[in-house]
């Protein structure tokens, strides 16, 4: 039977703000006409990988929705004559690109409310934040701050961030807070 390796490496996930996680595995003792595949997947809450559709190369952009996110690579490699050989790595977590804190202040009219990225975003990305009545966009309202007016008064308020790096787009909301 082939072996595949058990120690399959994962690196530009967890250690840096890149959104493309690689495999290293050293395949030179294998005879060289040995089909290797690969199979991305996410973690399921019952502890099984779910395959990522499409995600079959040795690299793999992970995807927006994996921020934060449980994710592996199994390999398998097939030769004719011998019997498959298949190793998945450990799971890992795809870093999440932004994390809101929770809202500050009191609701009242005439307070103000804040909230900040707790996660630094990657490096060149920008942040745009949006604050909500509801599900309404509040026109104007486009900083970490906002004061709350009177036609807040017995809404949820909360404020969503959106963090663009490379292309892609990851939106966060916070908590919510009922004007008063």
């Amino acid at each position: 039977a082939l072996t595949v390796p058990q120690q399959v490496l994962l690196a530009g996930v967890t250690a840096s703000n890149s959104a493309t996680a690689w495999v290293l595995a050293d395949w030179s003792h294998w005879p060289g006409n040995a089909q290797v595949a690969y199979q991305w997947q996410e973690k399921l809450p019952d502890g099984w990988g779910l395959d990522i559709p499409g995600a079959t190369g040795q690299g793999y952009k992970l995807a927006v929705r994996l921020g934060g996110q449980q994710v592996r690579v199994c390999i398998k490699a097939a030769l004719t004559g011998w019997s498959p050989g298949v190793a998945c790595s450990p799971w890992i977590t795809a870093r999440p690109w932004i994390t809101l804190a929770q809202i500050s202040g009191t609701g009242r009219v005439g307070s103000v409310l804040s909230s900040v990225v707790t996660t630094a975003p990657p490096t060149g990305a920008t942040v745009k934040y949006q604050w909500y009545r509801g599900a309404t966009a509040i026109s104007g309202a486009t900083a970490k701050t906002y004061t709350v007016k009177a036609a807040d008064a017995g809404f949820y308020l909360l404020l969503k961030a959106t963090v663009t790096a490379g292309g892609l787009s990851l939106s966060q909301n916070s908590n919510s807070i009922k004007a008063s």
